[in-house]
């Protein structure tokens, strides 16, 4: 009798599981119609309802100074420390665990300073979710690992450096946690998805896939790699087919697209415009544009090589993916909290939004935590008067 009720327990479990899979995401109540025959269409469509977002950029970086010492810092820990702009002698030189930080000793002194001086103690995801709902937000997308930055910010196998190890805390469970009591979407901001780092990057995808519960998306940052040095992402077709294997609706997006099967394209304010016509225009230039190339794809399902340059890719269906246009609080593109920063008004982050919304692509507005994990009050006072002047526009 004992071994049947244990068999009895695990089928139940197991059934539990299934049927858990198969529930609808909490933030996309009022989509399970259309959840049922398409996940992945139910979550663009929420997604292209959901309008308006918080980006939250917060690692170490948050202690960065302002103006001339940071163009000194930023440019040393791009150049040295950031998969953006890793040169091949430093990727030679430093082994990929190395570049992971469990080994410090090749950090300037000044980058070493600003990651001894961050101190998260204030961090409170509550208070940024309820910042968030106030200001008629329906999603927050957070920095899980910074190219600029380098601490993970959750319980990661990858590094040592993480805020588990560092503070006795997982930024991320505690966000996920504070999204799911309001009904926000959560979305990751997460590395480059490079060919040579695709092992890696899968290990952090499983584990902010598996342990947080249904996550909206993932946003992949550095596309102008991608641009330079395509060789290096061919495969990354590969590591969207992964995220989907994991959770089939979650969102994905590489900025201003790469392969064609993103899901959404969010550049930053200055990369897109619309013409007159409401049509996206792309302002950046891509080095061989017209270039046929290899890239790895998902065709009805399966992975497979087509050649294609991202002059085509563009025209034929990146321009009319849904948009997500990016900006930040902070004036000067600064996506960290940097002492003595020019915060924008209530009236300046009202002109973007209506900018946006006038074109149909939502609007992804930057709070970064000070490098205590406190709100800037310029930024709270904004957004709580922001949200203010919205409703009662709407409701004239």
């Amino acid at each position: 009798m004992r071994k049947i009720s244990l068999l009895l327990t695990v089928l139940f479990l197991q059934t539990i599981a299934l049927y858990a899979q198969d529930e609808i995401p909490y933030y996309m109540k009022g989509y399970e119609k259309m959840w049922k025959i398409n996940p992945k269409a139910a979550a663009i469509e929420w997604f292209r309802d959901a309008h308006f977002g918080m980006f939250v950029h917060f690692s170490p970086a948050s202690r960065l100074p302002y103006n001339s010492d940071f163009s000194k810092l930023d440019k040393d820990w791009f150049s040295r420390h950031a998969l953006a702009n890793q040169e091949k002698k430093v990727m030679d030189e430093y082994t990929y665990k190395e570049y992971l930080y469990d080994k410090l000793d090749f950090v300037v002194p000044e980058v070493q300073k600003v990651i001894d001086d961050f101190n998260p103690k204030k961090f409170n995801a509550d208070s940024i979710a309820d910042l968030a709902v106030r200001a008629g937000m329906k999603y927050i997308t957070f920095t899980t690992q910074h190219v600029c930055g380098r601490l993970f910010m959750f319980d990661t196998s990858i590094s040592k450096c993480n805020s588990v190890l560092a503070y006795n805390r997982d930024f991320v469970k505690e966000l996920s946690d504070a999204c799911q009591k309001r009904g926000l979407g959560l979305f990751f901001y997460v590395m480059p998805p490079a060919n040579l780092l695709a092992s890696e990057i899968k290990v952090m995808l499983k584990e902010l896939l598996t342990n947080y519960g249904p996550i909206a998306g993932i946003w992949f940052d550095g596309i102008w790699c991608a641009y330079l040095r395509p060789n290096d992402y061919f495969e990354t077709g590969d590591i969207y087919a992964y995220v989907n294997e994991i959770q089939p609706q979650c969102l994905i997006s590489f900025k201003t697209g790469f392969t064609g099967d993103e899901d959404f394209l969010s550049p930053e304010w200055h990369q897109l415009k619309y013409d007159e016509n409401k049509n996206l225009v792309f302002t950046g230039k891509v080095p061989n544009a017209d270039k046929k190339m290899p890239i790895l794809r998902l065709i009805d399902g399966e992975k497979k090589w087509v050649y294609q340059s991202f002059s085509e890719v563009w025209e034929k269906e990146l321009r009319n993916k849904p948009v997500e246009l990016s900006t930040t609080m902070i004036k000067g593109n600064v996506w960290f909290d940097q002492k003595d920063g020019v915060h924008k008004t209530t009236e300046e982050v009202l002109e973007q939004y209506k900018i946006t919304r006038r074109n149909g692509a939502n609007f992804l507005l930057n709070v970064a935590p000070r490098g205590d994990g406190s709100i800037h009050p310029d930024d709270y006072a904004a957004l709580k008067d922001f949200a203010t002047i919205v409703r009662e526009q709407r409701d004239k």
